[in-house]
């Protein structure tokens, strides 16, 4: 069964707080920048700071980022599993993320069921997460699937991902494994 962690409900009622995860360092009171995305669709740009009620969802963002380069990258969770597929594997797994909690004043629901604001957002809180815990305490799996066309419509390309997962088309990657490995060989380059 698929869906998203708590998201928040089509009403935009009052939020306590907004999370981002991400993986470039900022400290509180620095400013989150706006970037482009797409609708769930990959038909429509959207530019803003976008943000979660969810803290878990959060994670998933900041997961995604340590893990996977610029693609496409699918979320499938249930309450036991923690799915993540991905097309383009980082060849160095970036080994933690940031959670920032952010004010929710500014931000309106988006057709992904996120939040967005249009302008800079300034960061209240930041949380540091180790990307080996998450994958040994959390339950979090990362799944590869083979490279997705590029030169074709974003639409299309969320269809060729969702395709692979239909079809079972990937395989399973040992992300605390490939960490290990990478800081074994960082410690030999030390010596």
């Amino acid at each position: 069964m698929a869906h998203k962690f708590g998201m928040a409900s089509k009403k935009l009622g009052k939020v306590g707080k907004l999370y981002h995860g991400s993986i470039v360092k900022l400290n509180k009171g620095d400013l989150l920048n706006c970037n482009d995305s797409y609708n769930n669709s990959g038909t429509d740009k959207i530019n803003g700071v976008f943000a979660t009620s969810s803290h878990e969802e959060a994670r998933f963002f900041g997961l995604r980022g340590c893990i996977s380069e610029i693609g496409i990258t699918k979320l499938d969770a249930d309450d036991s599993n923690k799915n993540i597929y991905v097309d383009n594997l980082r060849p160095t797994i970036i080994p933690q993320f940031y959670i920032y909690s952010v004010n929710p004043d500014r931000f309106n629901l988006d057709v992904r069921d996120e939040y967005v604001c249009t302008e800079d957002v300034e960061i209240q809180e930041v949380e540091i997460i180790n990307v080996v815990d998450e994958f040994k305490l959390g339950g979090w799996h990362v799944f590869q699937v083979p490279r997705i066309n590029r030169t074709r419509p974003m639409s299309k390309q969320f269809e060729q991902m969702n395709e692979y997962i239909k079809t079972k088309n990937f395989i399973e990657v040992d992300i605390v494994g490939i960490l290990f490995n990478q800081r074994m060989r960082e410690k030999g380059k030390m010596k």
